[in-house]
């Protein structure tokens, strides 16, 4: 499946996506607007990848985001 955000593929990016989280007062679990920061990587169903650091040794701070919960992806820009 084609995604809107694929030729983001390699830019530094925002993803906004709602996230889920335990309220331990409230014994109840909340949803929660988040925002990853770093490249994206190439698509792998069902997941969208975020990586937060690329060195010379590979990638690390690696984030997996279900498509079904991305709410927009935002291409960052950088000026050098």
């Amino acid at each position: 499946m084609a995604y809107d955000y694929e030729e983001f593929v390699g830019d530094p990016v925002c993803v906004i996506w709602l996230d889920a989280y335990m309220d331990f007062e409230e014994q109840d679990q909340k949803l929660c607007m988040t925002k990853t920061y770093g490249e994206l990587q190439p698509s792998q169903d069902p997941y969208l990848i975020v990586v937060g650091e690329v060195s010379p040794e590979g990638r690390r701070a690696v984030t997996h985001i279900p498509h079904a919960i991305v709410k927009r992806v935002v291409r960052l820009s950088v000026e050098g």
